[in-house]
């Protein structure tokens, strides 16, 4: 997940070899704003933004042929978001993310499914699961509990298990709502992958 989200130029350097990435490059490009191609320095704007790994010298990739300078040293190998400050000399200085006002893309956390399902910051918790309940029987109260919450958790099953056979029967008292994605489903499981994209349009729906 994290090798999908980090721009196509700048993942030799953040990426050693591995074998789980054998065969990442099946993987569809995400196409979000953060992943910018390159370009010739001379098309750079001033304020424009672009993902960047720090280099040994106060420098940062930013996925052109130059590499602007920081004006600090934050040690080779970080990735940071940066924003160009000029051209001429090439100059770029370190932002939160939050600077930036369009989607940038996501952040991975490892979290056991205990503490998923238990931690407070998360308002709204949807499991899938394909014994849960079709979106069209479940969807008004969707609505009106997604509207309600400031926070929204989505939760998948392993490509292995689903989420009734790792968290047991229980499972539907420990979340708001369990529910089918796929209510036509005629195969054994879903991939995660497919199944992360039919909650992340749910939730697209809801949000409309």
């Amino acid at each position: 997940m994290e090798y999908l989200e980090t721009p196509q130029y700048l993942r030799r350097s953040l990426f050693g070899f591995d074998e789980a990435l054998k065969y990442a490059g099946l993987l569809p490009p995400l196409r979000i704003p953060s992943h910018k191609p390159r370009v010739q320095v001379e098309k750079l704007k001033v304020g424009e933004i672009r993902e960047g790994v720090t280099l040994s010298d106060g420098r940062v990739n930013i996925g052109l042929e130059k590499h602007p300078y920081l004006g600090q040293r934050l040690g080779a190998n970080k990735r940071v978001t940066v924003r160009i400050r000029e051209t001429t000399p090439l100059t770029g200085e370190v932002v939160a993310r939050e600077a930036v006002h369009e989607y940038w893309g996501y952040a991975v956390e490892l979290r056991t499914l205990d503490e998923l399902m238990t931690d407070e910051r998360f308002e709204l918790k949807i499991a899938t699961s394909r014994y849960g309940n079709s979106i069209r029987s479940v969807l008004g109260g969707l609505r009106v509990a997604f509207e309600k919450a400031n926070s929204v958790v989505l939760i998948f099953g392993s490509p292995s298990r689903g989420l009734f056979e790792i968290v047991g029967k229980d499972l539907s008292t420990r979340v708001q709502f369990v529910v089918n994605l796929f209510g036509e489903q005629h195969v054994e499981t879903v991939r995660t992958e497919e199944a992360i994209g039919a909650g992340l349009y749910l939730v697209n729906t809801l949000s409309v």
